[in-house]
C-alpha cells in the first residue's frame, strides 16, 4: 500500500467497524480478521491496530475507590468525584543477587 492508503481504507469502513465493535467484537485482532475476510482489507495488522486504538477502543479509567464526598473544605461545591489511584506493582529494585543468602564480610574479597 502507498502512503496514506491505509488511513483512507480505515476511515471509509469506519461505520462498518463501529457497528461490529458495538455488537461486541472488541478484540482488535478478531475485528481485523473479520474486516480482511468481509471487506477485503489490504492494510497490515499493526496499521489497523494503531487506528483501532486511536479511534475505536473505549479508553476507560478504572476507579479503585467508590465515590467519596469532599470534606468540609468547600461545602458549597456539592459535587463528588471518584478518587483515582495509580497502582504500581513494579518494585524499584528488579534484581537482587543476594536475596535470601547469608553472606558474611569475611567471604567477600
Amino acid at each position: 500500500m502507498k502512503k496514506g492508503e491505509a488511513k483512507i481504507e480505515f476511515f471509509t469502513n469506519l461505520k462498518y467497524l463501529q457497528n461490529v465493535y458495538n455488537d461486541g467484537l472488541v478484540v482488535s485482532k478478531f475485528l481485523y480478521k473479520k474486516a480482511v475476510y468481509e471487506k477485503n482489507f489490504k492494510m497490515t495488522y499493526p496499521q489497523f491496530n494503531k487506528y483501532f486504538n486511536d479511534f475505536l477502543a473505549i479508553k476507560k479509567t478504572v476507579s479503585v475507590f467508590p465515590l467519596v464526598e469532599k470534606e468540609q473544605d468547600d461545602p458549597k461545591s456539592g459535587s463528588s468525584e471518584p478518587l483515582r489511584a495509580r497502582i504500581n506493582t513494579k518494585e524499584k529494585k528488579v534484581f537482587d543477587a543476594l536475596y535470601g543468602k547469608q553472606i558474611s564480610d569475611e567471604d567477600l574479597l
